[in-house]
């Protein structure tokens, strides 16, 4: 195998060289590439690709160049976006076939839409959750007994009535509650009772968390936006094996790293998807649209399977549905309870 690879080695200094000669018999000029030194042989090197001429002199060339590369990038911008929406399972398949040079690489891909997606809710002032604190004071006859917190967990505040409500992906709201003075008095109180009664760690969390909801109900979504991209890196990863579990009697045709690709196609999709669907609630009724969300992602997601596993509808489906399930139970739901966890305890 070395002799082979000297000899081919060999073979092409000497191709080279009889083409470096040819072209200075016929008068053309050899001239070092400015890019990797290595003989330039035409109007471009066979070594890295730099052109001969960067036309340094001339000010259209380089406009030129630069709407060129524009129409260019566009044109696969273009391509890759039309491939996303209306041909699922196309871009993990031109990944798989060695069709790369048409669209956006995919971990290029997943990482501008999940940019764009964060970016846009920053932008809009949309925050993926509020946590907003209300109190009311019983009324005078019936102080005598106290009311059940089920929201709070228990009758912890014995003299106020306290509630957390919960808004998803809808505008940030900057004002304070409207707690009256007695009702702020009250619950301080009682704070400071259940600082006595309770493990003083979780009492004083407990009583900071109450704290900052009273002051700020959108205080979370600053550190969900932290949290959320970091959990994504585990859960991209998280679904390309469940898939790849599923397909093991596969796994001399398909690579993890083809279910990889699968997986960032996907989750740009659902990005997006969301994105359209967090812009249009703003505008419409918000009843339909979780649920037409959901439908049209694991439409997508169904057709996607069937495009790249390249299977019938029927093993499509019960693979989408057993995917779905194991990576929703064991990767998804633990995600979202420690994204919300881990939010709770750094505020």
């Amino acid at each position: 195998m070395e002799s082979a690879g000297v000899a081919l080695e060999s073979g092409g200094a000497a191709a080279v060289e009889l083409a470096v000669e040819a072209a200075l018999d016929q008068g053309g000029h050899i001239a070092p590439c400015r890019n990797c030194a290595a003989p330039v042989i035409g109007n471009y090197c066979s070594a890295c690709g730099q052109a001969a001429d960067t036309h340094r002199r001339s000010v259209l060339h380089l406009l030129y160049d630069l709407v060129k590369d524009l129409a260019s990038f566009d044109s696969r911008i273009l391509r890759t976006a039309r491939a996303l929406f209306l041909e699922p399972g196309e871009l993990a398949a031109a990944f798989r076939e060695g069709r790369t040079q048409r669209y956006v690489p995919p971990v290029r891909l997943y990482l501008f839409v999940s940019l764009l997606f964060f970016l846009s809710l920053s932008v809009t002032d949309i925050a993926v959750v509020q946590l907003e604190l209300t109190a009311t004071l019983p009324a005078p006859a019936a102080t005598g007994g106290a009311p059940d917190l089920a929201s709070v967990g228990g009758p912890i505040f014995p003299n106020a009535d306290v509630s957390v409500s919960s808004y998803f992906f809808t505008r940030t709201k900057t004002e304070k509650p409207n707690l009256s003075a007695q009702v702020r008095a009250t619950l301080e109180r009682d704070r400071d009772r259940l600082l006595k009664q309770t493990d003083p760690t979780s009492g004083r969390h407990l009583s900071r968390l109450l704290e900052v909801l009273m002051d700020e109900p959108a205080a979370i979504n600053k550190v969900l936006m932290d949290w959320i991209p970091r959990v994504l890196f585990i859960l991209l990863p998280g679904y390309a094996l469940v898939l790849a579990l599923f397909h093991w009697r596969r796994r001399k045709d398909y690579f993890f790293v083809d279910h990889l690709v699968f997986s960032l196609s996907v989750h740009s999709f659902v990005f997006l998807v969301l994105l359209i669907a967090i812009m249009l609630a703003q505008f419409f009724a918000r009843s339909a649209l979780p649920v037409i969300t959901l439908g049209v992602i694991a439409l997508y997601v169904v057709l996607a399977m069937k495009r790249f596993y390249r299977q019938g509808w029927g093993r499509t489906i019960w693979k989408f549905l057993l995917v779905s399930s194991v990576y929703g139970l064991f990767f998804l739901l633990p995600a979202v309870a420690a994204i919300f966890g881990l939010s709770l305890a750094n505020l």
